[in-house]
């Protein structure tokens, strides 16, 4: 629900329509009648505010609320939580947003707003009460896939071999390729039966989409599914916090780690004829993908093939992105005696900064309080913090508003999702190398727009000392003529990243097979390597 206004904020006039009505101090007091919502309710009550000039159709694509981003050119938000908040006249029932309780986007306060002529859209992003198995009943963003009866639903875009349906492929059964990822609507593969029907204005999902199937559907030898044939699947396993629930078992997201891993995937296998061995199954993806890809076969060496992971969030924390959490006070900025330097979040490939650790936490923060904003910082912190025992909500790895770091919390991170120090741990003492042992496959560019490579340089310092055994699998960093690659590289030196992207399958399933018929146990039925 929302609605949208021109105001005008003018300097120290309490009897002024726009920011200071009513008071000196800058509010705004927020109404809704019962036909846009018959019922009290609660959620996060968002007042966006735009300059004039921003704004050309403030009903469409221009309203204030899209405006809000984490480029330069962003405009403004403030928000508050709201509990109960009724239908009502504005005299009568109201909630408000002012410079002493609401938090601000990229301005933290609304009192420094400036004095001038602003479009103002508020909107109420509504919470439902989700009641956890271990009593905590917490306010949450709802998800269709995570119902708060306790119902879960785990969902998969599956993209079967050609000739599945084939009566003398009745018998064959098929690997499985389990491609992670996150923002996943949608397939992501572009795969298209017919060739675009302009080839000078198609887009590359358009044109390579049909490469795609056309590979796919082929049996010519040159091509690169012929003899190797298997099953593709998506995972999508939003939830309240996140569109992704990292494919692990967490304290505040839930055991979908276990879920997916021994629940879903096999259930997936008997109904689509998949082969349903730990041998038979690989892993692949980038970014969110690429950590998920790299730690769920760390997690569950035995029960996967092999991971092939692009441009992976951090498995080690002394990188998480710019910060070492075991080492940095401040997540924020980086503090001298005399300084204060601002820690980067994002560059691009000629090193400079667009976004900061600072801007990106304080527009999480007003977009959502108790790590519920939806975003990035907020969804790893969901994923690797144990439950706040005095809310039930994410334990904040660091304070939102001031970048401080908890120490007890990247304890707790270290202990059980730093991939890198698990590997260390265990590699000999439990056994672990022993299972991993030509299944870790990593790609990223040097110059990752969010500093991941830097992880992965500290993954492989480690990986190289491996002995007894060693891990025999593979780095590949991403430079070429001198210059690295960005965000999300996928492997291919002679295409761009977006290109790379639309070739990865045709580039890396045939690895996978490889792999999997190398490393096959004797006896094992390879009828997918015969067509």
């Amino acid at each position: 629900m929302g609605f949208i206004l021109l105001l005008r904020r003018a300097p120290e006039t309490p009897t002024s329509s726009g920011l200071n009505a009513d008071s000196s101090i800058p509010r705004f007091r927020v109404s809704f009648p019962s036909s846009v919502h018959s019922e009290p309710i609660s959620g996060r009550l968002m007042v966006c505010i735009a300059q004039k000039h921003a704004v050309n159709d403030p009903q469409g694509e221009d309203q204030p609320r899209f405006l809000v981003g984490d480029s330069t050119d962003t405009q403004q938000i403030f928000a508050v939580d709201v509990w109960d908040f009724a239908p009502g006249d504005i005299g009568t029932e109201h909630r408000e947003v002012n410079a002493t309780h609401a938090v601000g986007y990229p301005m933290l306060f609304l009192d420094e707003v400036p004095a001038g002529e602003y479009w103002v859209q508020a909107v109420l992003h509504p919470y439902v009460e989700y009641n956890r198995s271990d009593g905590w009943n917490l306010q949450l963003p709802r998800f269709t896939t995570f119902e708060s009866d306790g119902d879960v639903f785990l969902k998969a875009w599956v993209l079967l071999p050609y000739r599945f349906f084939d009566d003398d492929k009745k018998d064959v059964h098929y690997p499985m390729f389990i491609y992670h990822t996150h923002y996943n609507r949608y397939f992501e593969h572009s795969f298209y039966p017919s060739p675009p029907a302009n080839t000078t204005t198609a887009s590359l999902g358009e044109e390579y989409g049909f490469y795609f199937f056309s590979n796919w559907t082929s049996e010519k030898p040159t091509d690169p599914f012929t003899n190797k044939r298997g099953i593709v699947v998506q995972l999508q396993h939003a939830n309240p916090y996140y569109d992704d629930s990292y494919a692990v078992n967490s304290a505040n997201i839930g055991p979908y780690g276990d879920a997916i891993t021994y629940e879903f995937l096999p259930y997936l296998e008997k109904k689509f004829r998949g082969i349903g061995e730990g041998w038979a199954r690989t892993m692949y993806g980038g970014s969110t993908g690429g950590w998920e890809s790299f730690a769920v076969q760390v997690y569950y060496p035995e029960e996967y093939n092999g991971c092939w992971s692009f441009c992976p969030d951090a498995f080690d924390f002394r990188r998480f992105q710019q910060v070492d959490l075991f080492n940095n006070k401040n997540a924020y900025y980086a503090r001298g005696d005399w300084t204060q330097k601002d820690r980067g979040a994002k560059r691009d490939y000629l090193g400079d900064i667009r976004e900061t650790m600072a801007e990106e936490n304080h527009h999480e923060l007003a977009m959502g309080s108790r790590g519920r904003s939806g975003g990035q910082w907020d969804a790893w912190q969901a994923v690797y913090s144990p439950l706040n025992n005095t809310d039930g909500y994410p334990a904040a790895i660091w304070d939102k508003l001031t970048g401080e770091v908890h120490p007890q919390v990247v304890e707790y991170w270290e202990t059980h999702y730093d991939v890198r120090a698990k590997l260390q741990r265990d590699w000999n003492a439990r056994g672990l190398g022993a299972k991993l042992v030509n299944k870790l496959h990593v790609y990223v560019g040097v110059t990752d727009s969010y500093y991941l490579n830097d992880a992965v340089f500290l993954l492989e310092d480690f990986l190289k000392t491996t002995t007894e055994p060693y891990y025999n699998g593979s780095i590949v960093y991403g430079v070429t003529d001198g210059r690295g690659y960005e965000h999300c590289w996928t492997g291919s030196f002679d295409q761009s990243i977006s290109l790379g992207w639309q070739t990865v399958n045709q580039r890396m399933i045939p690895q996978m097979i490889d792999h999997i018929v190398q490393s096959a146990p004797d006896g094992a039925d390879l009828s997918f390597t015969s067509y």
